[in-house]
């Protein structure tokens, strides 16, 4: 029980110097104090208990409440607020540099690589209006997918009401009547509905070969502003760098009429998977933004054959 009681009260000794407060009063403490320090380490052998013991009680005496508390505790407020102060304006140049300053030193530099946040924002503008076109699209398709079925329906009980009552010529003649009107809206329901089928075909395309052709190098720039380069070649649905494959493409999606670029890419590993929209400035240049683990602004532009 006394040993566990040591412990604990060792354990809160040591938590409670580690705070810049108590370090502080300690260092100022010894030198303010070191006159005792050096007496207690240092004394002559041959100097008597007794006196020892004096010298040690009126230094006591005498230091006593200034040198001993006062004082310490002065210094090492003042300490403990300085270095709390320089702390956080260390961490403020820190992260001004960070937000401001390296951004705009890339600029500057390397302006030519880097996508401004309002090309940006226009692209990404651009990719979410395409999106929505194409989910309304695929709604209009859905609902006159339905409506054929409902046509469908309709025609098949007409036939049969049609059939039922084929005795009576004057029911016939209005039965065929009917028939007709429904047969010439469900034919051109049918002629729309393949051709909104027939322009969802044709207005994206599955080859990217229709867009890379030869070789490429891609500029990536992170949300920290880390550019890197990477020169590839996409052949067959890979993605190869140096020869080798890197990612397998899929969701493969090319509109060269609006001049959109969507795919996924799959690293050979099956470990990262990576979302890139990318909008065709010409036959030589791309510029858009991928969404991996975060979000990566691209500009790939076409290696000239030598």
């Amino acid at each position: 029980m006394i040993s566990d009681f040591a412990d604990d009260l060792k354990n809160n000794i040591l938590e409670k110097s580690k705070s810049p407060f108590a370090g502080a009063f300690i260092i100022s403490w010894c030198a303010r104090n070191w006159s005792l320090l050096y007496t207690l380490y240092y004394f002559d052998p041959k100097t008597p208990l007794d006196n020892r013991i004096t010298i040690i009680h009126n230094y006591l005496h005498m230091a006593w409440p200034y040198r001993l508390l006062i004082l310490p505790t002065i210094y090492a407020l003042v300490a403990t607020i300085s270095y709390l102060l320089l702390k956080n304006l260390t961490l403020a140049i820190f992260v001004t540099s960070d937000k401001w300053v390296k951004p705009a030193v890339y600029y500057i530099i390397d302006r030519n690589r880097i996508v401004s946040r309002e090309d940006y924002e226009n692209t990404k503008t651009s990719l979410r209006k395409m999106k929505t076109e194409r989910d309304e699209a695929s709604e209009g398709l859905t609902s006159i997918v339905g409506e054929k079925k409902d046509l469908e329906k309709k025609n098949a009980k007409l036939l049969d009401d049609s059939l039922k009552y084929k005795s009576d010529a004057e029911a016939k003649r209005e039965t065929e009547k009917t028939l007709k009107t429904v047969t010439s809206d469900f034919g051109d329901l049918k002629l729309e509905y393949t051709r909104l089928e027939e322009s969802t075909r044709l207005n994206f395309s599955k080859n990217l070969r229709d867009v890379f052709n030869g070789k490429w190098k891609a500029t990536s720039t992170d949300d920290l502003g880390n550019v890197s380069e990477e020169e590839f070649v996409i052949r067959d649905n890979f993605y190869l760098v140096k020869g080798n494959p890197k990612y397998i493409l899929s969701d493969v999606k090319v509109n060269k009429q609006n001049s959109i670029v969507f795919f996924r890419k799959e690293s050979t590993e099956g470990i990262n998977v990576i979302y890139v929209h990318l909008l065709i400035e010409n036959d030589n240049s791309l510029i858009g933004f991928e969404i991996g683990k975060g979000l990566t602004h691209l500009l790939i532009t076409k290696i000239k054959d030598q």
